[in-house]
């Protein structure tokens, strides 16, 4: 599974040769702080994703890469990807996920859009836990070229394995902003 996952990115990679766009950013929410990076081609291909998160309230964190591949079809824009995480969560076990999942972004003007994604890594993509489920939802808006302004809701949960208790490592809205180059 993990070989033809890679030789699927390998291929799109090199279908992706368009101009890419970075952007910087942080959010901070009700029970978390969480600092992010984006490499994206614009409109349609392949991109990458780093982030690090810490829930404040009790000292989870978990952080990691993605990698995706996107299509821009007008108002619409969906995603498929794949993350590598490591989690440090206060119950149970340090460990790895490999979340695979997508998203979409709707556009209602070129400054202003809604977004949602969803990611999860059931048995045999993750190492520490049983499921890793996370989901992100938002609207975004575009205020200059280069800073971006967003607010959502973001989970992230575990299901542990024999003996180690489920727990959420992030459930909250949260404010963030973005520089773009």
């Amino acid at each position: 599974m993990f070989k033809k996952t890679l030789t699927v990115v390998a291929i799109l990679s090199t279908l992706s040769v368009g101009a890419n766009a970075a952007e910087i950013g942080a959010q901070l929410g009700t029970q978390h702080t969480e600092l992010n990076a984006l490499i994206a081609p614009e409109p349609t291909g392949i991109f990458y994703t780093a982030n690090w998160a810490n829930n404040y309230n009790d000292g989870r964190n978990s952080g990691g890469v993605g990698l995706g591949y996107q299509v821009s079809l007008g108002k619409a824009d969906l995603y498929a990807g794949a993350k590598a995480i490591y989690m440090a969560p206060k119950k149970g076990d340090n460990g790895f996920a490999a979340p695979i999942g997508g998203g979409v972004r709707v556009h209602f003007s070129d400054e202003v859009y809604a977004y949602g994604e969803g990611y999860t890594a059931p048995r045999g993509l993750n190492n520490a836990v049983e499921n890793y489920v996370e989901v992100d939802a938002g609207l975004a808006w575009q205020v200059r070229d280069e800073v971006k302004l967003k607010a959502g809701y973001r989970h992230i949960s575990v299901h542990g394995k024999s003996g180690t208790p489920n727990h959420t490592l992030l459930d909250g809205a949260y404010l963030g902003a973005a520089l773009q180059f």
